[in-house]
């Protein structure tokens, strides 16, 4: 009778041994999309604080307040002096990319990284000054208020304005958004994050 129950106490113990050790090799064969960003971090509620210009004294406050087939509206508020209060604007995200400051529909704006990106990848933007977007990186390491952040993406947009070429760059985590960008000489890096 001993020698079953020892069984029986050996047996409980492999046996859920052996079903981790399956489902660690089923997770070992699906196939690695650590490069197709998911933009998990668009979801209702979530909000971002950046330190503008090096000061972090100005913060800029971006919350996401409604989703609605694709179409985020973003509150947005600071506490810069001399600038209009913040107010609502809009991004949009499908199966293809995210998209900033887009109207209440989805439309406009401009697409500031593709779902599945690599490096040299390029699209176009129908502005009259932002002309073309492209993956310059896909393994930056940013520092910012927030922290250091690894594997960002860096993406350039040429910009084309009165004779004269410039570039906003920005640095996005897939799972985080938009950790530092760099519009003109305005600054802006993340100082914290809700989630």
């Amino acid at each position: 009778m001993k020698t079953v129950k020892t069984k029986l106490i050996i047996v409980a113990c492999v046996l859920p041994l052996l079903f981790m050790a399956c489902s660690k090799d089923d997770d070992a064969k699906k196939p690695n999309t650590s490069n197709n960003p998911t933009f998990t971090f668009l979801k209702l509620g979530n909000s971002w604080e950046y330190e503008l210009n090096d000061n972090p004294n100005y913060v800029y406050k971006q919350t996401i307040i409604s989703v609605k087939s694709g179409i985020f509206k973003i509150d947005e508020d600071h506490n810069i002096p001399g600038v209009p209060p913040g107010g609502i604007t809009y991004w949009f995200a499908n199966s293809n990319h995210w998209k900033l400051n887009t109207d209440s529909t989805g439309g406009g704006g401009y697409v500031v990284l593709q779902r599945n990106y690599s490096v040299g990848q390029k699209w176009d933007i129908t502005s009259t000054v932002m002309k073309t977007a492209e993956v310059v990186s896909i393994s930056e390491t940013v520092e910012v208020p927030a922290g250091i952040f690894s594997n960002c993406i860096k993406v350039e947009i040429l910009c084309q304005e009165y004779g004269f070429e410039y570039y906003y760059t920005y640095w996005i985590r897939p799972d985080i958004g938009i950790i530092k960008s760099l519009e003109g000489s305005f600054l802006q890096q993340l100082k914290s994050k809700n989630f």
